[in-house]
């Protein structure tokens, strides 16, 4: 797998198809600060959002409350960019 981005950024494939994520993942492995804006993105298949399922309303409820504050904080882009370095919004949201 960690050949695939390698192999893209030299030219010597034209295309991969695989989670972006991943792909990002092992292409900033030793180089967080590697360019990205080299790939074009095209979704074949609309992205899919993962999704946690709870038997109790109420605490269903209350995860997401305490996701969405997560996610608009300091901690979730911490993370993301401990793994895939400093990602633009639009390499992760949209076609380029």
């Amino acid at each position: 797998m960690s050949v695939i981005p390698e192999m893209l950024a030299k030219s010597r494939y034209d295309f991969a198809v695989l989670d972006q994520y991943i792909f990002y993942y092992f292409y900033r492995l030793n180089d967080k600060q590697r360019p990205i804006d080299i790939f074009q993105h095209h979704y074949l298949i609309p992205p899919v959002t993962s999704s946690v399922a709870f038997k109790d309303k109420m605490l269903r409820d209350r995860f997401n409350y305490e996701l969405k504050k997560f996610k608009q904080g300091e901690g979730y882009a911490k993370i993301v960019e401990a793994y895939l370095g400093r990602m633009e919004q639009v390499a992760l949201t949209g076609v380029l």
